[in-house]
Protein backbone atom coordinates (compact mmCIF):
# COMPACT_ATOMS: atom_id res chain seq x y z
CA UNK A 1 0.00 0.00 0.00
CA UNK A 2 2.09 3.25 -1.35
CA UNK A 3 1.35 6.27 1.32
CA UNK A 4 0.99 9.60 0.00
CA UNK A 5 2.04 12.79 1.68
CA UNK A 6 0.12 16.20 1.07
CA UNK A 7 2.26 19.28 1.42
CA UNK A 8 0.98 22.66 0.89
CA UNK A 9 3.33 25.26 -0.90
CA UNK A 10 3.25 28.82 -0.04
CA UNK A 11 4.22 31.78 -2.33
CA UNK A 12 7.04 33.11 -2.31
CA UNK A 13 6.33 37.40 -1.66
CA UNK A 14 8.75 38.94 -2.19
CA UNK A 15 8.88 39.03 -6.16
CA UNK A 16 5.62 40.30 -6.55
CA UNK A 17 6.10 42.99 -3.78
CA UNK A 18 8.98 44.10 -6.17
CA UNK A 19 7.05 44.21 -9.19
CA UNK A 20 4.19 46.02 -7.30
CA UNK A 21 6.63 48.66 -6.72
CA UNK A 22 7.46 48.94 -10.09
CA UNK A 23 4.04 49.22 -11.17
CA UNK A 24 3.81 52.30 -8.94
CA UNK A 25 6.47 53.85 -10.07
CA UNK A 26 5.49 53.71 -13.73
CA UNK A 27 1.49 54.74 -12.73
CA UNK A 28 2.98 57.77 -10.82
CA UNK A 29 5.56 58.49 -13.36
CA UNK A 30 2.24 58.59 -16.39
CA UNK A 31 0.08 60.11 -14.20
CA UNK A 32 2.77 63.23 -13.96
CA UNK A 33 3.32 62.87 -17.66
CA UNK A 34 -0.89 63.55 -18.34
CA UNK A 35 -1.08 65.81 -16.19
CA UNK A 36 1.83 67.84 -17.70
CA UNK A 37 0.35 67.39 -21.19
CA UNK A 38 -2.74 68.44 -19.96
CA UNK A 39 -1.39 71.25 -18.62
CA UNK A 40 0.40 72.36 -21.36
CA UNK A 41 -1.97 71.21 -24.00
CA UNK A 42 -5.24 69.97 -22.66
CA UNK A 43 -7.10 73.40 -23.29
CA UNK A 44 -11.19 72.75 -23.43
CA UNK A 45 -12.35 73.54 -26.96
CA UNK A 46 -14.84 75.66 -28.53
CA UNK A 47 -18.35 74.08 -29.04
CA UNK A 48 -20.42 75.78 -31.84
CA UNK A 49 -24.53 75.64 -32.19
CA UNK A 50 -27.59 77.49 -32.96
CA UNK A 51 -31.27 78.00 -33.45
CA UNK A 52 -33.83 79.37 -35.38
CA UNK A 53 -37.26 81.31 -35.83
CA UNK A 54 -38.82 81.68 -38.62
CA UNK A 55 -41.60 84.66 -38.85
CA UNK A 56 -43.51 83.34 -41.98
CA UNK A 57 -45.32 86.52 -43.36
CA UNK A 58 -42.09 88.67 -42.90
CA UNK A 59 -39.81 85.82 -44.09
CA UNK A 60 -37.43 87.40 -41.28
CA UNK A 61 -35.26 84.23 -39.46
CA UNK A 62 -34.11 85.36 -36.04
CA UNK A 63 -30.71 83.03 -35.04
CA UNK A 64 -30.17 82.13 -31.42
CA UNK A 65 -26.23 81.40 -30.76
CA UNK A 66 -25.88 78.38 -28.14
CA UNK A 67 -21.89 78.40 -28.83
CA UNK A 68 -19.49 77.97 -25.95
CA UNK A 69 -15.65 79.03 -25.70
CA UNK A 70 -13.08 77.42 -24.36
CA UNK A 71 -10.30 78.57 -22.48
CA UNK A 72 -7.47 78.85 -25.69
CA UNK A 73 -5.98 82.21 -25.63
CA UNK A 74 -7.27 84.54 -28.17
CA UNK A 75 -10.02 86.96 -29.77
CA UNK A 76 -12.98 85.54 -31.68
CA UNK A 77 -15.34 86.26 -34.07
CA UNK A 78 -18.36 84.61 -35.36
CA UNK A 79 -19.32 84.62 -39.40
CA UNK A 80 -22.35 84.12 -40.27
CA UNK A 81 -23.24 82.41 -44.04
CA UNK A 82 -27.10 82.15 -44.96
CA UNK A 83 -27.13 80.93 -47.96
CA UNK A 84 -28.72 83.56 -50.37
CA UNK A 85 -25.15 85.22 -51.04
CA UNK A 86 -25.33 87.39 -47.65
CA UNK A 87 -22.98 86.99 -44.98
CA UNK A 88 -22.19 88.95 -41.48
CA UNK A 89 -19.57 89.00 -39.19
CA UNK A 90 -20.79 89.21 -35.52
CA UNK A 91 -19.32 88.57 -31.77
CA UNK A 92 -18.33 85.44 -31.23
CA UNK A 93 -21.63 84.73 -29.11
CA UNK A 94 -23.87 87.17 -30.48
CA UNK A 95 -27.50 86.46 -31.90
CA UNK A 96 -28.56 87.88 -35.35
CA UNK A 97 -31.58 88.11 -37.56
CA UNK A 98 -31.58 87.56 -41.25
CA UNK A 99 -34.77 88.65 -43.66
CA UNK A 100 -35.21 86.58 -46.81
CA UNK A 101 -36.58 87.84 -50.13
CA UNK A 102 -38.24 84.62 -51.68
CA UNK A 103 -39.25 81.74 -50.41
CA UNK A 104 -37.21 78.65 -50.44
CA UNK A 105 -34.64 76.21 -48.71
CA UNK A 106 -31.10 77.91 -47.60
CA UNK A 107 -27.86 76.11 -46.38
CA UNK A 108 -27.31 78.26 -43.28
CA UNK A 109 -23.21 78.19 -41.68
CA UNK A 110 -21.87 79.53 -38.69
CA UNK A 111 -17.86 79.49 -37.95
CA UNK A 112 -16.04 80.72 -35.04
CA UNK A 113 -12.23 81.87 -35.78
CA UNK A 114 -9.93 82.37 -33.26
CA UNK A 115 -7.32 85.05 -33.45
CA UNK A 116 -4.12 84.23 -31.81
CA UNK A 117 -2.45 87.68 -33.75
CA UNK A 118 -3.98 89.53 -35.88
CA UNK A 119 -2.40 87.42 -38.89
CA UNK A 120 -2.94 84.35 -37.22
CA UNK A 121 -6.52 82.22 -36.96
CA UNK A 122 -8.02 79.20 -36.54
CA UNK A 123 -11.47 77.91 -36.96
CA UNK A 124 -12.67 76.37 -34.03
CA UNK A 125 -16.43 76.29 -34.77
CA UNK A 126 -18.38 75.02 -37.93
CA UNK A 127 -22.07 74.13 -37.52
CA UNK A 128 -24.66 74.46 -40.88
CA UNK A 129 -28.21 74.12 -40.56
CA UNK A 130 -30.78 74.09 -43.40
CA UNK A 131 -33.47 76.64 -42.98
CA UNK A 132 -36.62 76.12 -44.89
CA UNK A 133 -38.99 79.41 -45.89
CA UNK A 134 -42.33 78.43 -46.48
CA UNK A 135 -44.56 80.35 -48.81
CA UNK A 136 -47.11 82.51 -47.06
CA UNK A 137 -49.84 85.11 -47.09
CA UNK A 138 -51.77 87.21 -44.92
CA UNK A 139 -54.65 90.01 -44.53
CA UNK A 140 -55.07 93.28 -42.75
CA UNK A 141 -57.76 95.71 -42.95
CA UNK A 142 -58.20 98.95 -41.36
CA UNK A 143 -61.40 101.47 -41.52
CA UNK A 144 -61.55 104.25 -43.83
CA UNK A 145 -61.97 107.34 -42.10
CA UNK A 146 -64.55 110.38 -43.49
CA UNK A 147 -66.92 107.68 -44.49
CA UNK A 148 -69.58 108.51 -41.59
CA UNK A 149 -69.74 112.04 -42.40
CA UNK A 150 -72.84 112.25 -43.31
CA UNK A 151 -74.28 108.99 -41.37
CA UNK A 152 -72.55 107.59 -38.20
CA UNK A 153 -73.73 104.42 -39.04
CA UNK A 154 -71.73 104.03 -42.26
CA UNK A 155 -68.53 102.41 -42.54
CA UNK A 156 -66.06 101.93 -45.21
CA UNK A 157 -62.93 99.31 -44.71
CA UNK A 158 -60.06 98.43 -47.02
CA UNK A 159 -58.42 95.12 -47.07
CA UNK A 160 -54.71 94.87 -46.78
CA UNK A 161 -53.81 92.06 -48.30
CA UNK A 162 -50.09 90.16 -48.24
CA UNK A 163 -49.06 87.29 -50.63
CA UNK A 164 -45.49 86.40 -50.41
CA UNK A 165 -45.17 85.22 -53.64
CA UNK A 166 -47.03 88.08 -54.81
CA UNK A 167 -50.24 86.60 -55.55
CA UNK A 168 -53.28 88.88 -55.82
CA UNK A 169 -56.64 88.18 -54.05
CA UNK A 170 -59.49 86.23 -56.38
CA UNK A 171 -62.04 86.71 -54.19
CA UNK A 172 -62.85 88.54 -50.40
CA UNK A 173 -65.96 87.95 -48.12
CA UNK A 174 -66.22 90.29 -45.54
CA UNK A 175 -68.39 89.42 -42.14
CA UNK A 176 -69.43 92.43 -40.60
CA UNK A 177 -71.04 90.72 -37.35
CA UNK A 178 -74.53 91.99 -37.89
CA UNK A 179 -75.34 88.97 -39.91
CA UNK A 180 -74.97 90.87 -43.48
CA UNK A 181 -72.29 89.67 -45.23
CA UNK A 182 -70.71 89.79 -48.37
CA UNK A 183 -67.88 88.52 -51.16
CA UNK A 184 -66.53 90.35 -53.98
CA UNK A 185 -64.66 88.48 -56.71
CA UNK A 186 -61.51 90.22 -58.57
CA UNK A 187 -59.77 89.96 -61.75
CA UNK A 188 -56.33 88.41 -61.58
CA UNK A 189 -54.80 91.68 -63.48
CA UNK A 190 -57.02 94.29 -61.37
CA UNK A 191 -54.80 97.02 -59.51
CA UNK A 192 -57.13 99.01 -57.75
CA UNK A 193 -58.09 99.04 -53.76
CA UNK A 194 -59.92 96.24 -51.98
CA UNK A 195 -62.64 98.41 -50.22
CA UNK A 196 -66.02 97.65 -49.11
CA UNK A 197 -68.84 100.04 -47.85
CA UNK A 198 -71.39 99.22 -44.86
CA UNK A 199 -74.28 100.53 -43.39
CA UNK A 200 -75.31 98.93 -39.71
CA UNK A 201 -78.87 99.39 -38.74
CA UNK A 202 -77.61 100.23 -34.74
CA UNK A 203 -74.83 101.54 -32.30
CA UNK A 204 -73.06 98.63 -30.88
CA UNK A 205 -69.48 96.48 -30.46
CA UNK A 206 -69.57 94.17 -34.34
CA UNK A 207 -66.85 91.35 -34.88
CA UNK A 208 -65.81 92.40 -37.93
CA UNK A 209 -63.82 89.42 -40.44
CA UNK A 210 -62.27 89.49 -43.92
CA UNK A 211 -61.29 86.52 -45.36
CA UNK A 212 -59.22 86.20 -48.57
CA UNK A 213 -58.67 83.92 -50.99
CA UNK A 214 -55.20 84.14 -53.25
CA UNK A 215 -54.78 83.00 -56.76
CA UNK A 216 -52.83 79.81 -56.50
CA UNK A 217 -54.87 78.46 -53.38
CA UNK A 218 -53.59 80.17 -50.25
CA UNK A 219 -55.95 81.71 -47.98
CA UNK A 220 -55.93 83.78 -44.82
CA UNK A 221 -58.49 85.72 -42.59
CA UNK A 222 -58.18 88.41 -39.75
CA UNK A 223 -60.54 89.08 -37.46
CA UNK A 224 -61.51 92.09 -34.91
CA UNK A 225 -64.02 94.29 -32.51
CA UNK A 226 -65.68 96.92 -34.42
CA UNK A 227 -67.13 99.71 -32.45
CA UNK A 228 -70.12 101.70 -34.19
CA UNK A 229 -71.55 104.85 -32.28
CA UNK A 230 -73.30 107.52 -32.97
CA UNK A 231 -72.52 110.70 -31.79
CA UNK A 232 -74.15 112.17 -29.22
CA UNK A 233 -77.26 114.19 -29.84
CA UNK A 234 -79.79 115.85 -27.61
CA UNK A 235 -82.19 118.30 -27.63
CA UNK A 236 -83.77 120.33 -25.23
CA UNK A 237 -87.61 121.44 -25.19
CA UNK A 238 -90.46 121.85 -22.95
CA UNK A 239 -94.50 123.04 -22.49
CA UNK A 240 -96.43 124.64 -20.09
CA UNK A 241 -98.50 121.85 -18.75
CA UNK A 242 -102.44 122.34 -18.88
CA UNK A 243 -103.70 122.71 -15.20
CA UNK A 244 -101.40 124.03 -13.07
CA UNK A 245 -103.02 127.44 -12.88
CA UNK A 246 -106.05 126.15 -11.56
CA UNK A 247 -105.99 127.33 -7.86
CA UNK A 248 -104.12 130.27 -8.50
CA UNK A 249 -103.58 131.81 -12.20
CA UNK A 250 -100.49 133.12 -11.74
CA UNK A 251 -98.77 129.38 -10.88
CA UNK A 252 -97.35 127.75 -13.96
CA UNK A 253 -95.96 124.00 -14.33
CA UNK A 254 -93.01 122.99 -16.89
CA UNK A 255 -92.35 119.99 -17.99
CA UNK A 256 -88.96 119.43 -19.95
CA UNK A 257 -89.11 116.92 -22.91
CA UNK A 258 -85.49 115.36 -22.90
CA UNK A 259 -84.52 113.75 -25.72
CA UNK A 260 -81.04 111.97 -26.67
CA UNK A 261 -80.39 109.83 -29.82
CA UNK A 262 -78.43 107.52 -27.49
CA UNK A 263 -81.46 107.42 -24.63
CA UNK A 264 -78.55 109.16 -22.16
CA UNK A 265 -81.32 110.91 -19.48
CA UNK A 266 -80.68 114.37 -18.33
CA UNK A 267 -78.39 114.57 -14.91
CA UNK A 268 -79.14 118.26 -14.34
CA UNK A 269 -81.99 120.43 -15.86
CA UNK A 270 -81.99 124.36 -14.97
CA UNK A 271 -85.03 127.19 -15.02
CA UNK A 272 -84.70 130.77 -15.84
CA UNK A 273 -88.52 131.64 -15.71
CA UNK A 274 -87.93 135.48 -16.21
CA UNK A 275 -88.76 137.07 -13.15
CA UNK A 276 -84.98 137.04 -11.22
CA UNK A 277 -86.33 133.68 -10.17
CA UNK A 278 -83.97 130.71 -10.67
CA UNK A 279 -84.13 126.85 -10.59
CA UNK A 280 -81.54 123.66 -11.04
CA UNK A 281 -82.73 120.05 -10.63
CA UNK A 282 -80.35 117.49 -10.43
CA UNK A 283 -81.75 113.55 -11.46
CA UNK A 284 -79.82 110.18 -11.12
CA UNK A 285 -79.02 107.85 -13.63
CA UNK A 286 -81.96 105.86 -12.51
CA UNK A 287 -84.38 108.67 -12.18
CA UNK A 288 -87.63 107.25 -14.42
CA UNK A 289 -90.23 110.15 -13.68
CA UNK A 290 -91.35 113.15 -15.16
CA UNK A 291 -88.75 116.40 -15.36
CA UNK A 292 -91.40 118.86 -14.12
CA UNK A 293 -90.98 122.01 -12.18
CA UNK A 294 -93.51 124.51 -10.59
CA UNK A 295 -93.07 128.42 -10.17
CA UNK A 296 -95.84 130.95 -8.98
CA UNK A 297 -95.21 134.61 -10.68
CA UNK A 298 -95.38 137.57 -8.37
CA UNK A 299 -97.85 139.59 -11.26
CA UNK A 300 -99.13 138.80 -14.35
CA UNK A 301 -97.21 139.81 -17.71
CA UNK A 302 -94.89 138.06 -20.67
CA UNK A 303 -92.10 136.30 -19.27
CA UNK A 304 -89.47 134.68 -21.15
CA UNK A 305 -88.68 131.22 -19.88
CA UNK A 306 -85.49 129.81 -20.87
CA UNK A 307 -84.32 125.46 -19.90
CA UNK A 308 -81.01 124.10 -20.02
CA UNK A 309 -80.78 120.17 -19.88
CA UNK A 310 -77.32 118.95 -19.23
CA UNK A 311 -77.68 114.88 -20.28
CA UNK A 312 -75.19 111.90 -18.55
CA UNK A 313 -72.75 111.95 -21.36
CA UNK A 314 -71.89 115.73 -21.01
CA UNK A 315 -74.32 116.70 -24.16
CA UNK A 316 -76.79 120.00 -23.43
CA UNK A 317 -79.11 121.92 -24.72
CA UNK A 318 -80.51 125.36 -24.16
CA UNK A 319 -84.30 126.41 -25.40
CA UNK A 320 -85.95 129.72 -24.45
CA UNK A 321 -89.84 130.64 -25.03
CA UNK A 322 -92.10 133.71 -24.34
CA UNK A 323 -94.93 132.73 -21.83
CA UNK A 324 -98.04 135.13 -21.14
CA UNK A 325 -99.11 134.69 -17.48
CA UNK A 326 -101.91 133.82 -17.38
CA UNK A 327 -102.80 131.95 -21.00
CA UNK A 328 -103.76 128.86 -22.09
CA UNK A 329 -101.58 126.28 -23.19
CA UNK A 330 -99.90 126.06 -26.79
CA UNK A 331 -98.79 122.32 -28.74
CA UNK A 332 -95.24 121.52 -28.80
CA UNK A 333 -93.12 120.28 -31.39
CA UNK A 334 -89.51 118.89 -31.40
CA UNK A 335 -87.54 117.17 -33.79
CA UNK A 336 -84.22 115.15 -33.45
CA UNK A 337 -82.04 114.91 -34.56
CA UNK A 338 -81.09 117.94 -36.00
CA UNK A 339 -79.79 118.17 -39.05
CA UNK A 340 -81.36 115.22 -40.53
CA UNK A 341 -79.23 111.87 -41.94
CA UNK A 342 -82.22 109.86 -42.75
CA UNK A 343 -84.56 109.06 -39.80
CA UNK A 344 -86.12 111.81 -37.69
CA UNK A 345 -88.03 111.37 -34.77
CA UNK A 346 -90.89 113.68 -34.37
CA UNK A 347 -91.68 114.26 -30.75
CA UNK A 348 -95.73 116.48 -30.45
CA UNK A 349 -97.14 117.50 -27.48
CA UNK A 350 -100.73 117.69 -28.73
CA UNK A 351 -103.56 119.59 -26.62
CA UNK A 352 -105.80 117.43 -29.57
CA UNK A 353 -107.11 114.06 -29.66
CA UNK A 354 -107.78 112.84 -33.18
CA UNK A 355 -106.18 112.82 -36.74
CA UNK A 356 -103.57 115.58 -37.26
CA UNK A 357 -101.80 116.20 -40.90
CA UNK A 358 -98.37 116.31 -41.06
CA UNK A 359 -96.68 118.41 -44.08
CA UNK A 360 -92.84 119.08 -45.17
CA UNK A 361 -92.28 121.96 -47.46
CA UNK A 362 -88.95 122.93 -49.12
CA UNK A 363 -89.93 126.96 -49.40
CA UNK A 364 -93.29 127.08 -50.91
CA UNK A 365 -93.62 123.47 -52.12
CA UNK A 366 -95.02 120.68 -50.10
CA UNK A 367 -92.47 117.89 -50.55
CA UNK A 368 -94.15 114.69 -48.47
CA UNK A 369 -97.32 114.57 -46.45
CA UNK A 370 -98.79 112.14 -43.69
CA UNK A 371 -101.49 111.59 -41.38
CA UNK A 372 -101.12 110.81 -38.13
CA UNK A 373 -103.54 110.42 -34.98
CA UNK A 374 -102.72 112.37 -32.05
CA UNK A 375 -103.93 111.29 -28.84
CA UNK A 376 -104.15 114.28 -26.00
CA UNK A 377 -100.43 114.55 -24.52
CA UNK A 378 -97.15 113.62 -25.86
CA UNK A 379 -96.46 111.39 -28.93
CA UNK A 380 -93.83 109.86 -30.67
CA UNK A 381 -93.78 109.47 -34.71
CA UNK A 382 -90.56 108.25 -36.56
CA UNK A 383 -90.08 109.49 -40.08
CA UNK A 384 -87.74 108.28 -42.84
CA UNK A 385 -86.66 111.18 -44.59
CA UNK A 386 -83.86 109.79 -46.44
CA UNK A 387 -84.98 110.80 -49.86
CA UNK A 388 -85.27 114.11 -49.63
CA UNK A 389 -82.38 116.10 -51.06
CA UNK A 390 -80.27 117.97 -49.04
CA UNK A 391 -81.49 121.46 -47.77
CA UNK A 392 -83.82 123.57 -45.52
CA UNK A 393 -87.07 122.15 -44.78
CA UNK A 394 -90.18 123.28 -42.89
CA UNK A 395 -92.38 120.15 -40.60
CA UNK A 396 -95.89 121.56 -39.74
CA UNK A 397 -98.04 119.24 -37.88
CA UNK A 398 -101.75 120.89 -38.29
CA UNK A 399 -104.70 119.95 -36.12
CA UNK A 400 -108.60 121.43 -36.88
CA UNK A 401 -107.80 124.42 -34.63
CA UNK A 402 -104.16 125.16 -35.11
CA UNK A 403 -100.44 124.60 -36.33
CA UNK A 404 -97.04 124.22 -35.16
CA UNK A 405 -93.98 123.92 -37.37
CA UNK A 406 -90.52 123.63 -36.55
CA UNK A 407 -87.43 124.12 -39.32
CA UNK A 408 -84.87 121.53 -40.11
CA UNK A 409 -81.55 120.76 -41.96
CA UNK A 410 -81.22 117.69 -44.18
CA UNK A 411 -77.94 116.77 -45.01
Amino acid sequence: MTKVTSRIEFPIRNPPLTKCLSMRKICFLMACLISLQQLAFGKSPDTGNFTFSVDAPTFTVSFTNISTLGDEPGDRKAFWNFGDGKRETTGALHNIQHAYSVAGSYPVCLRIFRYRSHLDSVLTVEVCKTVIIEPSCGVDFERMPGASVNNPLRTEFKAQPFSSTHKKPSKICWIFGDGRDTCINYPENYTGVYAVAHTYAHNGQYEMCVKVLYYGGCEARKCRLVSIVTPDNCSAGFIRQPGGSINNPLRTEFKALPLHNNNKKPSRICWTFGDGHDACINYSETYSGGYTVSHTYATAGEYKVCEKIIYFGGCEKSVCKEFRVPDKYEPHLILTPNPVHNEVHALYYSTFSGPVTIRIMNANIQVRSYTRTAVAGINNWEFNLGILTPGIYTFIVQSPNQAVRVMFLKI
